[in-house]
């Protein structure tokens, strides 16, 4: 039996500009429901859909992500661009 992470996609090991930048991007425009508490807009059905689609905007790139992948890319990108994030923070 295959995991998640053994398919037959094009595996990419280290993450290009555009698809941090990609990530960044769909992550800050969805920080709401992404990190939301859940409610009735904020489930964990919408929440896998919407890293389904962050996900496949990436992997158009070529690489062959996951959504545990990149959530862990998430973190380590919001640790160390932090500038970054926090001048997007009044578009948030």
């Amino acid at each position: 039996m295959e995991d998640e992470d053994s398919n037959d996609s094009i595996q990419c090991h280290s993450w290009s500009k555009k698809e941090i930048d990609i990530l960044l991007e769909r992550v800050i425009e969805n920080k709401k429901l992404l990190e939301g508490k859940h409610g009735s807009l904020v489930t964990e059905a919408n929440k896998r859909k919407k890293w389904k689609e962050i996900v496949a905007a990436i992997n158009a790139c070529g690489c062959g992500r996951t959504a545990d992948t990149c959530k862990k890319e998430r973190c380590v990108c919001q640790k160390h661009s932090a500038p970054y994030c926090a001048c997007l923070k009044p578009y948030i």
